[in-house]
């Protein structure tokens, strides 16, 4: 018997960076958290700074391509363990099992050093903000991607093109 998974594959997946979509990005980070068995989880969020002015400078077709390179750099920096998908808009996340704070800091820093120095023809330069934070203890992902969300922020509020880091039980800057 053969079936076809075409469809059921398509479903996970981005359409624009071929990454996990949304929906299974969810899925699968509530699956990991329920099956880390006390072992650490990172969630790292990162956001296109500026994407609007990539947009309305140099058009969609242009910002479609700045997020297909994202996700390229992405995919090449991961390791096979970990999970990468496109959230929304400019939004990527990642979830790095078996990893501890330490371990995430340096994976976010790396992702933004090399997003920052790849040159995206006809745009130049691009950065990202980034957040992320272990999963706590009995973790669920909304309360997970809430701390992750709100440390994203806080670098684009300090200037852009940095990392926060949210640990529990205080913030520590990256």
């Amino acid at each position: 018997m053969i079936r076809d998974i075409t469809d059921a594959r398509s479903a996970r997946a981005d359409h624009l960076t071929g990454l996990n979509n949304r929906r299974q990005s969810e899925h699968e980070g509530a699956h990991l958290l329920g099956l880390r068995n006390e072992e650490p989880v990172i969630l790292i969020m990162l956001d296109v700074d500026h994407f609007k002015a990539v947009n309305d400078t140099h058009g969609h077709q242009a910002g479609d391509e700045v997020l297909r390179g994202i996700a390229g750099i992405m995919d090449r920096i991961c390791r096979q363990s970990d999970f990468a998908g496109r959230w929304g808009g400019e939004e990527f996340v990642l979830l790095l099992p078996k990893t501890d704070t330490e371990g995430g800091g340096d994976l976010a820093e790396r992702l933004r050093n090399t997003i920052a120095e790849s040159p995206f023809p006809g745009i130049g330069a691009v950065t990202v903000s980034l957040g992320f934070a272990p999963a706590a203890e009995g973790d669920t992902l909304f309360p997970l991607v809430e701390r992750v969300d709100d440390a994203l922020y806080r670098a684009k509020n300090a200037g852009r093109n940095r990392n926060e880091t949210v640990l529990l039980g205080g913030i520590e800057l990256e």
